[in-house]
């Protein structure tokens, strides 16, 4: 069988490719866009085989409207579970009959449901990752222009001004070199091509780390239609909750549940995913009789980062997704950023490779991606947010309803180090101390994501314009 037709250099007439490190759902997702554009790719993966840990779990926003164009949106949704509503809840309360029910509500947030309004923004799609990138991965293997190299381990990388080359290690210690016109790094929070480029990684680590838990258990008590996710607000063991599938009633569910562990314990990983210890987590969390009819499927422990490159490009080198930043996981801003990083890399490459796009696009692509700062107007006198977050692109704007009883708990509940850093893009809605105490609360959220990169940033090279994330405050 023939390949298909592998893209012509504008400028030198030769056959262009790109190196992606990383076989990851961000990895793969460039890769298959790239492909898609007919430019061909070799993506290096260390590992043997795809990742099968806990990891992401949820999408929403411009990460749909990437998936959409990467003609994944409807298996990924055929396959996950769409959630249309958010609730922040108290901890576990008993129920008087020695079992346990869900706490209180504190806030509940609905998703517009008029899709042709807001496409990309009614709702998030619940789906684990290591099956989101069984997905990508079978999409990239049909072009015919991906292959990718399990067991291949980057060592060091060469620019040569006009291409780059990949060394890597093969089992038994052979080197192999990869030669491309441009390399993508996408190798994770620990990337060998972010070292290798020698570029830091600047920001903080929080004292907490978190336990996901992939999980069957039965949804009585615990699932609600209209509100599937929650969020447990604790001082310690904080949580958040979300099926992975469509629950069906009297049958066992596949839920994702992430705990947090006191900033203290300082026990080794082998003990913390122990059944015995996840057992106790998840009886701080899931409502029910005890002792609790579960089944543990697989569980990770994550240390909650705070981290941003100090820059996303270098020569004819990007970094995409963990590389380029890692963000506190609450709010869905881990793989969900990382997905529109993959979808400006590989417009970018295209309109040099494709289009004859000057180089310069790929310090607008770093540029653009990474906002360290940005204004946050919901507290009375505006503040400078600390975090190394990174705003990617292309997003869309959004309007929601959330329907705040008590405010000050959302904020006052957890953990001093998360409250440090705590913004409208966490997830966590925090109340300007004006309105503390006044009852009930209305906020519209409006989220300020409107820029598409292809049409907007790439086509004004002069430099990026600034993004906002606006929460207007309704009394």
């Amino acid at each position: 069988m023939s390949l298909p037709e592998v893209r012509v250099s504008h400028q030198t007439g030769k056959a262009n490719k790109v190196v992606v490190i990383g076989a990851g759902p961000v990895g793969l997702l460039t890769a298959l866009l790239l492909a898609q554009a007919g430019i061909g790719v070799d993506v290096l993966e260390k590992g043997t085989t795809l990742d099968e840990s806990p990891r992401a779990a949820g999408y929403f926003g411009g990460a749909l409207l990437a998936l959409k164009r990467a003609k994944l949106l409807e298996k990924v949704t055929a396959q996950g579970f769409t959630c249309r509503g958010i609730v922040w809840r108290k901890p576990l309360a008993d129920d008087g009959r020695e079992s346990k029910r869900m706490g209180d509500v504190i806030a509940h947030l609905s998703f517009p449901q008029d899709t042709s309004k807001l496409p990309g923004m009614d709702a998030i799609v619940s789906l684990r990752q290591s099956e989101l990138v069984k997905l990508i991965f079978a999409d990239a293997m049909e072009t015919g222009l991906v292959r990718v190299h399990f067991d291949t381990e980057l060592v060091n990388i060469h620019d040569h001004g006009d291409s780059v080359t990949a060394i890597a290690k093969r089992p038994g210690g052979d080197e192999q070199s990869f030669n491309a016109s441009f390399l993508v790094g996408a190798d994770g929070g620990r990337s060998a091509t972010r070292k290798i480029l020698g570029i830091p990684l600047k920001g903080h680590t929080w004292p907490e780390k978190l336990i996901a838990i992939d999980l069957l258990t039965r949804t009585e008590g615990l699932y609600d239609i209209n509100f599937p996710t929650t969020m447990v607000i604790d001082p310690i063991h904080f949580c958040v909750m979300t099926p992975l599938e469509k629950p069906q009633e009297g049958k066992m569910t596949l839920y994702r549940c992430a705990v947090a562990l006191d900033a203290k314990d300082d026990r080794p990983d082998e003990v913390l995913i122990s059944e015995k210890n996840l057992l106790s987590l998840l009886s701080r969390v899931l409502p029910g009789e005890r002792p609790l009819q579960v089944k543990v499927v697989r569980a990770s422990p994550y240390k909650i980062h705070q981290r941003c490159a100090s820059t996303f490009h270098r020569g004819r080198c990007l970094l995409a997704g963990d590389a380029a930043h890692l963000n506190n996981p609450v709010g869905a801003l881990g793989l969900t950023t990382g997905i529109l990083d993959s979808e400006a890399a590989a417009d970018a490459l295209e309109m040099i490779i494709n289009e004859g796009k000057p180089l310069k696009v790929l310090q607008i692509y770093a540029d653009v991606l990474r906002i360290l700062k940005y204004p946050n107007p919901v507290f009375s006198l505006l503040q400078e947010v600390r975090s190394a977050v990174p705003m990617a692109l292309p997003l869309i704007a959004c309007r929601t309803r959330l329907e705040v009883s008590e405010p000050l708990t959302l904020r006052a509940s957890y953990s001093p180090s998360l409250c440090n850093n705590l913004s409208p893009l966490d997830g966590i809605p925090i109340a300007p101390p004006s309105v503390v105490g006044s009852g009930r609360i209305s906020y519209t959220t409006t989220d300020m994501w409107l820029y598409c990169w292809r049409r907007s940033a790439a086509a004004r090279p002069a430099g990026p314009a600034p993004m906002m994330i606006a929460w207007n405050l309704l009394r």
